[in-house]
């Protein structure tokens, strides 16, 4: 028989403690996916889709951590709660499958508006990061 002791405080009470001083949550939080979401929308028909603005922004995470594949994308998200829960994905279903990760990037390539979204997006990231390093370095 095994006995679970819980924890010393709750997801929820440790991600709103962490959400003030991470810089990857305040990058994930200023990501306006409305547009993606107007672009994307359900069919309602089958299975229940995945959230693509949770996609949209995990995409955007494995251009700014810099993660080489999609795949390698997956497993930070499955082994890291709070960048999934950052994202905007469903912490009671499992992370989307590297399939659905790669039809939502083709069709986001596809789209003018999305795919120049995407690269301003990253852009952007990349100016950001040389600004963050520069400051860091001067202290």
């Amino acid at each position: 028989m095994h006995v679970l002791q819980p924890g010393l405080f709750s997801f929820m009470d440790y991600i709103n403690f962490v959400e003030e001083h991470d810089a990857i949550y305040h990058l994930l939080a200023s990501i306006d996916v409305s547009i993606v979401e107007r672009k994307f929308r359900p069919a309602w028909t089958g299975r229940p889709m995945y959230d693509r603005g949770a996609i949209f922004k995990a995409l955007v995470l494995k251009e700014r951590l810099k993660i080489a594949t999609i795949e390698g994308l997956i497993n930070v998200l499955v082994h890291s709660p709070s960048l999934a829960y950052w994202c905007g994905f469903d912490l009671t279903r499992r992370i989307p499958s590297a399939t659905v990760f790669y039809r939502f990037y083709y069709e986001l390539l596809e789209d003018n508006d999305l795919g120049q979204l995407f690269s301003n997006i990253c852009y952007n990231l990349v100016g950001e990061i040389a600004q963050t390093a520069n400051i860091e370095a001067q202290a």
